[in-house]
């Protein structure tokens, strides 16, 4: 599949994943509702299958296993919408 993408893409994926997970970091010693926790968690999820997919909704909707009227709430719900 790399093969069939420009290596751009991949870097500035890799990139983005990179930035996602440092700002995923949640201390054990300070006070973060599970809420806000699992909604960082999706959006970057989100995120990176948008970046996989260029932007495609419907790819990205497959690789996340849902619907595609789902991921597009869930864009404007965390105000990725493009």
């Amino acid at each position: 599949m790399r093969d069939s993408f420009p290596e751009y893409i991949f870097r500035e994926a890799e990139k983005n994943f990179a930035q996602t997970q440092n700002n995923l970091h949640v201390s054990l010693d300070e006070f973060v509702d599970l809420n806000q926790v699992v909604d960082r968690v999706e959006s970057a999820y989100i995120k990176n299958a948008m970046l996989q997919t260029s932007g495609n909704i419907s790819q990205a909707a497959q690789r996340l296993g849902i619907k595609r009227q789902t991921l597009q709430h869930k864009l404007k719900k965390y105000s990725l919408e493009h």
